[in-house]
């Protein structure tokens, strides 16, 4: 009954994360808004007055899956938006979606010039139409490829020149006719240049994108190259188109195969099975405030951490953040940072002494994990040991400093004191000799303003910590 209930979750679970699946079991209209059979009004030159056809076939390796034939002769054959009468997800600005479908292709003759095999096309309404097309994928000479097209404002056709100036080709892939491949193609859809983005999967794997072959217009490239930053998002609605298409296409006899067509929240829910081909990748994962492996600070201290995560083979899920094995946090996006707002992360104001693990843990798309960790020693403002005598405790003046700071200590054995900035970053060590044990100064004139810790010690124990106030 347990494995019947966890199963029953699971499954729910993994329906939860599909938006929409191009079921083969089910009529086409089920699944898609249309099937464009032919281009009325804007004909092939040897324009066939035979119609392009959507239908199932079984496969001897993946079963039932669809098939679109267009003959020669005709502009186009494509299954266009997913909106059917059963299965419907419609973008909107703002989501961030995966599409995901295994492929292949054949042509009589073979296919020498690109052909449009999947677009991301804009549905204008009543809006301005600046990018026909954000995103489309081309085959021609046995290469697939990967563009983004930018805008031309105020509307498409305004520009002067051809609109393939305004292409860049963010990657391309040797892939024989009649050979199975998977994609999924994630994107953050927005009209903002700044905020869209998209990134590519190629048979199980993160593709490394660039600018190729472009001219008067480049995408903005993460630093690790899988994301392409653009314009995803244009007119009343955006929405995928899978099939052949264009004036290339009416001189080929192309056929084209789909199978396991999904849109979800999830890369793993979108990713066509047996697409992975290699094992995964673990996310690397680090501190980036603070960055030492043992800090200490006084009593009372608010701390602030930031962490970096990324994965090389995939994408972050979560990063979560740990005080002893208890959760404070989870993020699920970046930048990483806990301790920066006053409404968040009680547990990292106004620390108690004692010490502690701080733990982030990082989550991949596919479930892998790595940790990393510091020793957080938070310490009493006063902190002394039986071992030593101290009649009178060190003191410190002027608080705050400008430039000088003297220190006396009259009686205490102190052999060397550290300088600590706010994160417990050690920033100076000053060792003392018989001269200057009761009294001397610092020079904090180098130090920028802010927050300070000055900490005594005599043979490797810590003697006493004071807070420092630098004007």
């Amino acid at each position: 009954m347990v494995i019947n209930v966890v199963l029953l979750l699971s499954i729910n679970s993994l329906k939860a994360q599909v938006l929409w699946y191009g079921d083969p079991d089910k009529s086409v209209n089920s699944s898609f808004r249309r099937f464009d059979s032919g281009n009325a009004g804007d004909d092939c030159s040897n324009q066939s007055n035979n119609n392009s056809s959507a239908s199932t076939v079984n496969d001897s390796e993946y079963g039932k899956v669809w098939r679109i034939q267009k003959p020669t002769g005709q502009k186009r054959g494509e299954f266009a938006r997913t909106t059917g009468t059963i299965n419907n997800y419609e973008p909107e600005e703002g989501d961030f979606v995966y599409y995901g479908w295994r492929w292949k292709i054949e042509s009589t003759p073979n296919i020498t010039s690109g052909v449009a095999v999947w677009q991301w096309k804009t549905d204008a309404g009543d809006q301005n139409n600046t990018q026909n097309y954000p995103l489309n994928m081309g085959y021609g000479n046995g290469t697939l490829t990967f563009s983004a097209w930018g805008p031309c404002f105020p509307s498409w056709n305004s520009c002067s020149g051809s609109i393939s100036k305004r292409k860049t080709t963010l990657w391309s892939k040797p892939i024989p006719e009649n050979t199975w491949v998977s994609f999924v193609v994630g994107i953050k859809m927005s009209r903002n240049d700044d905020i869209g983005y998209v990134e590519l999967w190629y048979n199980g794997q993160k593709q490394t994108l660039s600018n190729s072959d472009f001219q008067d217009y480049q995408v903005d490239i993460s630093s690790d190259g899988k994301r392409a930053f653009h314009k995803t998002f244009d007119g009343k609605v955006v929405y995928p188109k899978w099939g052949s298409y264009n004036s290339n296409a009416c001189n080929f006899n192309t056929t084209t195969y789909y199978d396991e067509m999904r849109i979800a929240t999830t890369l793993e829910s979108a990713m066509p099975s047996g697409s992975d081909s290699g094992e995964n990748q673990l996310p690397v994962v680090s501190f980036s405030t603070p960055t030492s492996p043992i800090i200490t600070v006084d009593e009372g201290h608010n701390l602030i951490v930031n962490v970096n995560a990324s994965d090389p083979d995939g994408t972050i899920e979560n990063v979560k953040l740990y005080m002893d094995n208890v959760e404070i946090r989870e993020e699920v996006n970046p930048p990483y940072e806990w301790g920066h707002r006053d409404d968040l992360d009680e547990q990292l104001k106004n620390l108690a002494a004692g010490t502690y693990q701080i733990k982030a843990v990082a989550i991949d798309n596919r479930g892998g994990t790595s940790e990393t960790t510091f020793e957080l020693v938070v310490e009493e403002n006063v902190l002394s040991t039986p071992d030593f005598s101290i009649e009178k405790p060190m003191t410190l003046y002027p608080i705050p400093v400008v430039d000088l700071l003297t220190i006396e200590i009259p009686k205490a054995e102190i052999s060397n004191v550290i300088i600590y900035d706010l994160q417990g970053k050690e920033l100076f060590q000053s060792v003392l000799d018989k001269e200057s044990k009761e009294k001397f100064s610092l020079d904090f004139s180098k130090f920028s303003k802010g927050v300070y810790f000055l900490r005594a010690q005599h043979e490797g124990k810590n003697i006493q910590t004071i807070k420092v106030l630098k004007k």
